[in-house]
């Protein structure tokens, strides 16, 4: 088994950038194994505060010149479900409960593969050690999972809001408001 790692290790070092110096330039590429230890992440679940005039599905907000005559051009909706004859519905979740930090820690080695390929300007011998001027470009995969399937409880704060349409015919959703349409 010593013998075996050892042979690897100088296999991965004779392909670590590439070519070996003193090969012609040229293209390159080549394709290896990866296992990746130690993978740690720190989930931070917060829910979001909604500003006035912002809904979970569009928003309604003033427009550059005022809203002095309490319409606006400023709107957009997601959902053809959202348009109610000459109404437009809006709704929006406030102060949902949230989950909080979580840290996750991959105890198993995730292994996957990764792609190397590149072209070799020139090799040269550089503090008595060979290196080469290369460019090249990489791809690496690994899968793993984690469960992530957190939950809260607490009391949420439903809102519904209906605008006027104002005569305007609403275009197709999803649809973000120009000067042209105005809503109040």
């Amino acid at each position: 088994m010593l013998l075996g790692i050892i042979a690897a290790r100088e296999r991965v070092r004779g392909q670590d950038a590439g070519p070996s110096p003193g090969e012609p330039s040229g293209w390159y590429a080549r394709a290896d194994a990866v296992a990746r230890f130690n993978v740690k992440a720190t989930m931070n679940a917060a829910n979001p505060v909604l500003s006035g005039g912002n809904y979970n599905d569009g928003f309604v907000l003033p427009d550059s010149g005022g809203t002095a005559s309490g319409k606006t051009w400023n709107w957009g909706y997601t959902s053809a479900s959202q348009i109610a004859g000459s109404d437009l519905t809006l709704h929006r979740y406030e102060t949902l409960p949230a989950v909080g930090n979580h840290d996750l820690d991959v105890s198993n080695p995730a292994f996957g593969g990764e792609l190397v390929g590149g072209y070799q300007f020139s090799s040269f011998t550089f503090l008595n050690k060979p290196a080469h001027f290369a460019v090249g470009a990489a791809y690496g995969y690994s899968q793993f999972s984690q469960d992530t399937a957190f939950s809260a409880t607490g009391n949420a704060t439903y809102t519904v809001d209906t605008y006027g349409m104002n005569g305007v015919i609403a275009p197709q959703a999803p649809y973000a408001g120009t000067a042209a349409d105005q809503v109040h």
